[in-house]
């Protein structure tokens, strides 16, 4: 999620969207409301819907909607935060998010601390072989 939003040429994220005549803020209504949907339908799967949360805030951030992406970033950690310990690798990650959102949209020497001790409790979480550490490492460059 996080690693999968490398930033896109604008017209090239304008034209994706161009011949279904949707345009990426209503794909992200649509997205958000499948989500709600199904979570009310299945009971019990807030999980899923701070994922999704997490997923369109990083696009929203891609996007350069930075209040929008923050306000999906925080709804997820407080889903997330009602079902999961502090530790869990998706609570790093969301903090990840968060972290980068922060450094994207007002950089400081402080974002940019937050960004690396966020990346680093994250990868602190997964094993050494796992291709993920090098991703993480690679984004916080």
């Amino acid at each position: 999620m996080f690693f999968a939003t490398a930033p896109l040429a604008s017209g090239l994220r304008r034209h994706a969207y161009a011949n279904t005549g949707r345009t990426v803020d209503r794909f992200l209504d649509d997205a958000l409301f499948s989500a709600r949907q199904q979570a009310a339908a299945q009971g019990a799967q807030a999980l899923e819907l701070a994922q999704t949360l997490d997923l369109i805030g990083c696009v929203q951030r891609e996007l350069r909607a930075y209040e929008a992406a923050q306000e999906a970033h925080r709804r997820a950690a407080s889903l997330m935060a009602e079902r999961l310990p502090p530790d869990h690798p998706l609570r790093l990650r969301n903090a990840l998010y968060q972290a980068r959102l922060a450094d994207r949209h007002q950089p400081t020497a402080q974002t940019q601390q937050a960004l690396a001790l966020a990346g680093a409790r994250l990868r602190q979480t997964l094993p050494a072989d796992s291709v993920w550490q090098a991703v993480i490492e690679q984004s916080l460059r």
